[in-house]
């Protein structure tokens, strides 16, 4: 019988450790150089570990939904988003992970979404007050502390987090460093060296717990239902398991998460839709005029979004030309795959990018131009599912979605009816791939009323 040939990829030299180094320095123009060059299934090597990118959709929903157990989240990396994350939903599968989604749905029902629009509006409203017209600012900071704002009052109540903002946007961005850092490391300094790295993040890793967990001891004691997302993490029962509810090292874990997640991506969907805008004053004023239409001035209410249809093909372009998840947590074939007539072999790391496929020709024509006119009409008929999956997919399909599309929207309805943004000549903005993707140097923007 003949040996089957691995499919094509970089070499990267010894051990692969070009490849290593060339994703550690630019790991986005790694991915799409090598996405160019090589076929659907490429392989190469990172050191020891044997990895497959895999860019055809047929495939992805392949290896997402009819061969899904034969796959597992690779532990490399689980290990390390543990170490900031603990052992949530984010980080585990199998029972243990359906358990927790199941205790978190209730938390992201409609009903419960429907009811956080006026907390967006009230933020945003909030931060144009600090606005002065005609004055730079940096937008992606601006866009961070206005969400997490918002995410801090529908998960825990909390009116005004502004004070916090700064330390707290901080050790996220620490923490979001440090998960990347480990996982693209070769060999990952020890927690317990004290290099100025480690006592950076490991400071940061703390003041979030820290923050977190102070929270949810203080509303486990009281036991009152706000309508927030903690409360229904700290109240909802699973009957099939006897009546049980979350610990507070589990609610931690997941609020974490929901934390982070909530607002980070968020301000980097606005942010690069910001960014974007200011490049196409068409699309800006095609959008500005839909606002005008529907919403005459005011703030929008829940039934106010879906009438701003325009609105979400705006925010849909920008998760496909920007997606902040740039890439699914990375999985490790459990036994050898068999993916066309590609044999992928038991231990390799599967890497499948929503980057990747949301840049490839065949499936968007001028794949780097921003046009919100592709989601006219039912564009999930024209896109195969894995071709455009910003929210992941699979059984571990982002649980928030609905809710980051909410506020997206609501968001940009609001600073594109009071504002423009004008882009500071001469500033570089660089894309940096972190957990997502974030301006390098942050994106600096005169905010002017309209």
């Amino acid at each position: 019988m003949t040996e089957q040939k691995a499919p094509a990829g970089p070499k990267g030299g010894l051990f692969g450790l070009g490849n290593l180094f060339e994703f550690q320095k630019d790991t986005l123009g790694f991915l799409s150089k090598t996405a160019h060059d090589y076929g659907d299934i490429i392989h190469f090597r990172f050191g020891p570990y044997p990895m497959y990118i895999i860019k055809h959709p047929d495939y992805i929903h392949e290896l997402l939904i009819t061969q899904n157990k034969k796959l597992e989240k690779w532990q490399r990396q689980i290990h390390v988003w543990e170490k900031s994350l603990g052992h949530s939903s984010l980080t585990t599968e199998g029972e243990f992970w359906r358990k927790q989604r199941k205790l978190l749905q209730p938390a992201f029902h409609s009903q419960r979404i429907k009811h956080y629009t006026q907390i967006v509006v009230d933020h945003v409203q909030r931060m144009f007050e600090r606005w002065g017209d005609g004055t730079t600012y940096e937008i992606s900071e601006e866009l961070s502390n206005v969400t997490m704002g918002i995410i801090a009052e529908i998960l825990f109540s909390m009116k005004d987090i502004h004070k916090d903002a700064a330390e707290l946007n901080d050790a996220i961005l620490g923490v979001m460093e440090k998960t990347t850092v480990e996982t693209n490391a070769m060999m990952p300094l020890p927690d317990w060296v004290p290099s100025p790295r480690n006592l950076k993040e490991n400071h940061a890793l703390k003041v979030f717990e820290d923050y977190i967990m102070k929270i949810i001891k203080t509303r486990r004691a009281e036991g009152e239902d706000r309508g927030d997302l903690l409360s229904s993490m700290l109240l909802t029962v699973d009957e099939e398991e006897g009546g049980i509810r979350m610990d507070d090292r589990q609610v931690c874990d997941e609020a974490k998460g929901l934390f982070a997640a909530g607002h980070e991506t968020t301000a980097m969907l606005l942010t690069w839709t910001l960014y974007a805008l200011a490049q196409y004053p068409d699309v800006t004023e095609k959008l500005y005029q839909e606002l005008s239409t529907v919403l005459q001035g005011r703030a929008p209410t829940w039934d106010d979004l879906e009438a701003l249809d325009y609105t979400e093909k705006v925010l849909r372009e920008t998760l496909r030309l920007y997606p902040p998840a740039w890439s699914l947590q990375a999985r490790e074939a459990l036994e050898d795959i068999e993916l066309g007539d590609v044999t992928i072999q038991k231990g390799g790391v599967i890497l499948m990018s929503p980057w990747v496929m949301h840049h490839d020709e065949r499936f968007f024509d001028d794949p780097q131009r921003f046009n919100p006119e592709r989601f006219e009409g039912d564009y999930k008929k024209r896109f195969p599912t894995y071709a455009y999956f910003p929210f992941g997919g699979g059984q571990h399909v982002c649980i928030g979605s609905h809710l980051a599309m909410m506020e997206a929207k609501a968001l940009l309805a609001m600073l594109t009816q009071q504002y423009t943004f004008e882009l500071v000549a001469h500033h570089k903005v660089e894309l940096l791939a972190l957990v997502t993707v974030r301006p390098k140097h942050g994106v600096m923007m005169k905010v002017t009323k309209r």
